[in-house]
């Protein structure tokens, strides 16, 4: 199978976290270094509005005054480091998360055609393994969930998960053709997926069914 190797310009294991998750750890040292700065800047990485809570908003004025930033500059790193980053594993069975210039950019599907394998953990390095043929301009994909279940799961499962774990909904063309009758004339709202889960008695609720 053809293989695509990545490595990341900055990551953080996570045991060096010095900022509530992985995810502050990682604006933070985006935002330590300048050079790291211009790195990640030049990425160009799209970003989701990603939820933040009591705990966010600390970490966000924590940082704000150890690097001298408006509150809206630090958010949109932290939007950006949230929505992009991607798990490893290092030489030593340590875990950590890091920015990687090709792997950030694939997209998810949950009918994808590649799969996320280690690479060489000496370097953190990811690796994309396709997982059938790959046309030529044909986006290379892989599923972002890691749960054991997510690929038997019907489309209300998967974008409870995807919602609650990945703040998005998937429009993928598995996603699309099996939208309920009852959205198929307008764009998947996140609340019925909210809602849901509530009917589920919550995200660990769903877990515990699927497992």
């Amino acid at each position: 199978p053809q293989e695509e190797m990545d490595g990341p310009p900055f990551a953080v294991l996570d045991t060096e976290v010095r900022y509530g998750s992985y995810a502050w750890g990682l604006v933070d040292k985006i935002l330590s270094n300048p050079g790291l700065w211009q790195r990640y800047r030049a990425l160009g990485l799209r970003r989701t509005r990603w939820s933040m809570d009591d705990g966010d908003r600390h970490q966000e004025r924590a940082l704000k005054k150890q690097h001298y930033r408006n509150r809206e500059f630090v958010r949109e790193v932290f939007h950006g480091v949230a929505t992009n980053n991607i798990g490893f594993q290092d030489s030593n069975g340590a875990y950590g998360h890091g920015i990687y210039p090709l792997l950030s950019r694939a997209n998810h599907s949950c009918s994808p055609n590649a799969i996320w394998a280690p690479g060489d953990i000496t370097v953190q390095e990811v690796t994309l393994i396709a997982s059938r043929a790959i046309s030529p301009g044909e986006s290379v994909t892989w599923t972002y969930a890691s749960f054991p279940w997510f690929q038997s799961a019907d489309i209300e499962a998967r974008n409870t998960c995807l919602l609650h774990q990945h703040q998005f909904i998937c429009r993928c063309d598995r996603c699309e053709a099996e939208i309920p009758q009852e959205l198929k004339p307008l764009p998947i709202p996140p609340k019925y997926f909210d809602d849901a889960l509530q009917r589920g008695g919550g995200f660990d609720s769903v877990l515990y069914t699927l497992l």
